[in-house]
């Protein structure tokens, strides 16, 4: 980033912090127009010193931890909803134009799997894009039927979306590496409950988790627990495929 603001390479190499490299960003932003997005922070730190510039330049900054948002952008963050049914469907469409609609509609779970999040449909489009090179019959449909493993959908390379590295496992683990004992214990105990579309109740998680209310909200916080309304919550189905099968995940080559 340093060096396509402008900043000069033998400067950058003085930097001895991020803090005194943000600081050459910033000078070399000042009177600049420009919008900077900030894709994927996780971090409220790394977030701060990312916002750079004065006021001629205008950060977008998205986040799955609604605590990062909010500490962030304040009063100006918006939740974005996840993709409805049809939209979902318009998209893996378009990532994938040879997938056979009568094949999509025979194994539908796969887009109720990805409940409408962007990057889970994205990484289903270039699955198919792979498995499904040359057309063949019995190459799609066992691309599909492979799917239907959890561990297989959790192996699926984020790569392919993201300029990261990695599986959709282990990108979705690195928000729960933070967490305290007892709160992955109550993620882990939630998992009794069935996923989206269901819901459930705070009273009802609460004494499942055998937990506080702040537990829950420390999982709310940390993008892992979804409200629904005001009085329940719900959990992704990647997110209690992740909590599942956590520590049984082989590795990608094995």
């Amino acid at each position: 980033l340093a060096e396509w603001v402008g900043v000069e390479r033998a400067r950058i190499g003085t930097a001895s912090s991020r803090e005194q490299l943000s600081d050459l960003i910033r000078q070399a932003l000042q009177g600049k127009k420009l919008l900077l997005v900030l894709d994927d922070v996780w971090s409220v730190d790394v977030g701060r010193q990312l916002l750079l510039g004065d006021q001629s330049v205008v950060s977008l900054i998205t986040t799955r931890r609604p605590e990062v948002a909010l500490a962030l952008a304040g009063r100006w963050t918006t939740a974005v909803l996840p993709l409805a049914a049809g939209d979902s469907e318009a998209l893996l469409h378009e990532l994938a134009p040879d997938l056979p609609p009568a094949l999509l509609h025979e194994h539908g779970w796969l887009l109720e799997w990805a409940g409408g999040l962007p990057l889970t449909i994205q990484l289903l489009g270039r699955y198919w894009q792979r498995q499904g090179y040359g057309g063949q019959t019995a190459r799609r449909t066992q691309a599909v039927q492979r799917l239907q493993q959890r561990e297989a959908r959790l192996r699926l390379d984020v790569s392919s979306a993201l300029a990261g590295t990695g599986t959709l496992a282990e990108l979705v683990a690195e928000s729960m590496a933070d967490l305290e004992t007892a709160v992955r214990q109550a993620l882990q105990t939630l998992t009794l409950f069935p996923p989206q579309p269901n819901s459930f109740s705070i009273a009802a998680a609460m004494a499942v988790t055998q937990s506080s209310a702040e537990t829950l909200f420390r999982l709310v916080d940390a993008g892992l627990l979804e409200i629904e309304d005001d009085n329940r919550y719900a959990l992704h189905q990647l997110i209690l495929d992740v909590v599942l099968v956590q520590d049984e995940l082989p590795e990608a080559g094995a």
